[in-house]
């Protein structure tokens, strides 16, 4: 249960990052210092709700193993619980992150998430492709090359050590 609880001081510690987050960026916003990109009040509060679905799952998770695991507990033994107090909040909070994805919003070309069209996308996957396939053709000579002539000349092989008694 230590655990379970350092997990919920986890949350409240984010929790508490992101109102810092949203409470600089409103005030950014409204004095018009810094052109600010719409959308991060949506992931904002997506954030809010996805930590509220975890601290469902998580005090779920306390009331379930605060009374132990013995038959006389309802919890850990009905599974509609379970199902409604612990996987769903957890499938809502994934669909909710991956309907608000950051990468749509943290785009452009100062950002992780570059915003790149299908034909620079195109371009950089056969730029890569080429690159590599330069490697192994430059490797397979290397090894062409320098196989048959470090290995007439290799001192290792003149010694006793290759020799057979």
């Amino acid at each position: 249960m230590g655990g379970i609880g350092l997990q919920q001081l986890f949350i409240v510690i984010f929790l508490v990052l992101v109102v810092s987050f949203q409470r600089r960026m409103t005030s950014i916003a409204s004095s018009n210092r810094i052109a600010v990109k719409s959308g991060w009040r949506s992931l904002t509060w997506t954030l809010y709700v996805v930590l509220a679905l975890i601290t469902v799952r998580i005090i779920f998770r306390l009331v379930e193993y605060a009374d132990g695991v013995d038959h006389s507990n309802p919890l850990p033994n009905v599974e509609a619980y379970i199902y409604c107090l612990d996987a769903l909040p957890m499938i809502l909070a994934i669909a909710l992150l991956n309907i608000v994805h950051a990468g749509r919003i943290l785009v452009g070309p100062d950002s992780v998430f570059p915003k790149l069209s299908r034909a620079e996308k195109k371009a950089k996957r056969q730029e890569k492709k080429n690159k590599k396939m330069q490697r192994k053709e430059d490797k397979r000579a290397e090894n062409l090359n320098g196989s048959n002539d470090s290995f007439a000349q290799s001192p290792e092989r003149e010694g006793d050590a290759y020799q057979m008694a």
